[in-house]
Formats: C-alpha cells, structure tokens, sequence
C-alpha cells in the first residue's frame, strides 16, 4: 500500500516537473539542435527549448518505467 502511494506521489512531481519545464522553456522546436548542427561542438551554447525537450523526454520515460514496474 505504501509503495503504491509513494509511486503516486512520484508520478505527480514527475508531471509537475514536466508543466513547469514546458511553461519556462517551451519546447517548440521541430528539429533538435543537434541534429541540425551534427558537425559542430555545440558545447554550452545549446538551445533552451532542445534541452529543456530531451529532459522531458527523460521525465516521461521515468513515469513509464514507474507505472511499468508497479504492476
């Protein structure tokens, strides 16, 4: 029962995390700056919104894998 809460509760900051990423951030962008520079060090000087989208990305597979392992 415990587990079960606690993986609710997780599930809930995880899309927190994930409105107030997309609020600040946006992640618009229809091609990744990677992709488009795939030749150039891109170093510091990434784009926001390309970033701030992998980590969304990274944010929704942690609730899959959540919901996946709680069966």
């Amino acid at each position: 029962m415990i587990n079960k809460i606690i993986n609710y509760l997780d599930i809930k900051i995880t899309q927190l995390m994930i409105w107030k990423i997309r609020k600040g951030y946006g992640c618009y962008c229809k091609t990744k700056d990677i992709d488009d520079f795939k030749d150039m060090d891109m170093g510091e000087s990434r784009c926001p919104s390309c970033e701030a989208q992998e980590v969304v990305e990274w944010l929704e597979n942690h609730i899959k894998l959540i919901r996946e392992f709680s069966r």
